[in-house]
């Protein structure tokens, strides 16, 4: 790889690239960002490693990425890079994605995120009927949602976009 420009930024200290492809999708920052910060203590990071993180535009979905990193990174420093930006990086730990999609998960990376969202919560009793609508601006909807929300609230369906709620 060559640069065309120097980088515009240079890290003097160890950090952990959280930063996957596709990040700035919810279920995706969920099941690699998410599911990888929930495997910190079995990785053997420096003890002042940062978090790099891509910058969301998105002010909700970079309010969940914080709550995310809060939860699952207490007290580790946290960076957020914009895209048009080129970093070096004086020690970049990078770690297996913890999905393929749409191949695999990680079954023990995502029982450790849900364990650990669950935690101080209390146990719901309650059963409700979800439809998961994507974010307009992902570019990725439905030609005919309109149709499928309206039949699914006919069902009983309750429609949830991840992106307007707190993590928890």
């Amino acid at each position: 790889y060559r640069l065309e420009q120097p980088p515009s930024r240079h890290i003097d200290r160890p950090a952990l690239l959280v930063k996957r492809p596709f990040w700035r999708n919810y279920g995706h920052w969920l099941m690699d960002g998410a599911t990888l910060l929930t495997q910190l203590s079995a990785i053997n990071l420096p003890d002042n490693c940062q978090i790099i993180v891509g910058l969301h535009e998105n002010p909700k979905m970079r309010s969940i990425m914080r709550e995310t990193l809060d939860i699952l990174a207490p007290g580790r420093q946290v960076i957020e890079q914009p895209d048009d930006e080129t970093w070096t990086v004086a020690a970049l730990h990078y770690i297996t994605p913890q999905q393929i999609p749409p191949l695999t998960k990680q079954p023990a990376a995502v029982a450790g995120l849900a364990a650990r969202l669950q935690s101080g919560q209390p146990p719901s009793t309650a059963r409700r009927r979800l439809y998961v609508a994507r974010d307009s601006s992902l570019g990725r909807q439905l030609v005919n949602e309109a149709e499928v929300v309206a039949l699914c609230q006919q069902l009983g369906f309750e429609v949830v976009s991840p992106e307007r709620y707190s993590l928890r």
